[in-house]
């Protein structure tokens, strides 16, 4: 396998850098090959290494990895987990071991108290450390920075699609009847059982089995779930309309979570759902459907969940995320994953993310062209307004026939028949 050329300067850049500083931060979307990256880096530095990981699925992986493509290096390298680490037998033998280079996975983490435990029995200030993840940033006010310095290499999500290394994502908005207002937070999202009272409800998740059948129906999805009580009910909602699904959690056993991860990559098992289980260290690029089904103010978890669809494979074109936005404000969404957006535009129903970004960059610096309401952002038009240049395409595109001169809300009406 050779480096794309993003990778390569990913590396190159990460070990012109140890040079300098023992300190080094990587920041690469989920797809674009971090574990393959990480690998080069260590087989460039030839050092002694220790990879901690988050979960035993992330393990597996970095283990097959280095087995299929670094073979010569893997006898300098243990990959383990963060939890087993934890414990004072293993922090012993990882002292003895006297590693080198440390790299750390996932790191937005490692601002958690069992990382900082693992650091400082390890002495990481006098070792080589590197952090990588897609999501260096936290609500809980804590940073990243300050244990692996600035990142010395970024490339964002719309430039990863645009190269053709990551699929486009398509947003669909579905209103739901639930309020979020007086739903307390916890460390910037949601705290998870007052969020589930107001969610997990007959109509709501009925809702999202009804729009999955609209919008995507056949197609392979994960549902991203507040509980595992939300994703089971979820679940009898699909199996009543004849639709294949499963749900995974943290307390099943291996066996049986592996069993149902190969279903539903043949295609047995059509929909999994899942809460928090899924959003890291899962790699099944033929998922062309997210349903968002647990609505969250974090940017790192909203991130992570949309890297599971953004993987290319044959024949997709693009993954639809279905976003049920709920009465709130506040929430993240897929619009918000565009940093250089200047503007309050939010993602039209049915546009991609490419589409998106090429409008928020065409705009004149300073333009608004959206009114914030109470619950929602919408285009602000009036029935006399012509439509728009990306309505006109759209409509083109899907072989509707139009007249020379047709309004916003003619435009808008059609495109929501189709």
């Amino acid at each position: 396998m050779e480096l794309r050329e993003y990778q390569e300067k990913a590396c190159q850049t990460t070990v012109d850098g140890f040079k300098k500083t023992h300190k080094q931060l990587i920041v690469l979307p989920t797809g674009s090959g971090k574990t393959f990256v990480f690998w080069n880096i260590i087989k460039r530095m030839g050092l002694k290494t220790l990879v901690l990981v988050n979960t035993r699925e992330i393990q597996k992986h970095t283990i097959e990895t280095g087995n299929k493509s670094f073979s010569e290096f893997t006898h300098k390298v243990n990959v383990c987990t963060v939890q087993s680490a934890m414990y004072i037998k293993k922090l012993n033998k990882l002292k003895n071991e006297n590693y080198d280079l440390i790299i750390v996975d996932e790191c937005h983490h490692s601002c958690a108290g069992g990382y900082r435990k693992i650091f400082d029995y390890l002495e990481i200030k006098h070792k080589y450390i590197l952090g990588v993840t897609a999501t260096p940033f936290r609500k809980d006010g804590q940073s990243v920075y300050e244990l692996f310095g600035k990142p010395n290499f970024t490339i964002s999500l719309d430039e990863l699609i645009s190269l053709g290394f990551l699929c486009d994502l398509q947003g669909y908005r579905i209103k739901t009847n639930c309020s979020l207002t007086g739903v307390r937070k916890n460390k910037g999202d949601f705290q998870k059982n007052q969020l589930e009272s107001v969610i997990n409800t007959k109509n709501r998740n009925q809702l999202i089995v009804n729009e999955y059948i609209k919008l995507a129906n056949g197609e392979k999805a994960i549902v991203f779930c507040v509980s595992v009580k939300h994703a089971l009910e979820i679940k009898n909602g699909f199996l009543l309309k004849g639709i294949s699904c499963e749900v995974i959690h943290g307390k099943m056993s291996k066996m049986e979570r592996d069993l149902f991860l190969l279903y539903f990559k043949t295609g047995r098992i059509k929909i999994l759902a899942n809460c928090q289980i899924l959003t890291e260290g899962f790699d099944e690029p033929s998922i062309t459907t997210l349903l968002m089904a647990r609505p969250t103010c974090s940017k790192t978890l909203y991130v992570q969940m949309i890297g599971r669809g953004a993987r290319i494979f044959p024949g997709k074109e693009q993954c639809k995320i279905l976003e049920f936005t709920d009465n709130n404000f506040s929430i993240f969404d897929l619009s918000q994953c565009y940093d250089e957006r200047k503007h309050k535009l939010k993602m039209k129903e049915g546009e991609t993310f490419s589409h998106f970004v090429k409008r928020v960059k065409d705009l004149p610096e300073g333009h608004e062209d959206t009114i914030v309401e109470k619950i929602d952002i919408v285009p602000k038009f009036t029935t006399t307004d012509g439509a728009t240049p990306w309505q006109i395409e759209e409509l083109t595109r899907r072989g509707i026939k139009i007249p020379d001169q047709i309004t916003q809300t003619a435009a808008n009406y059609l495109l929501s028949q189709v």
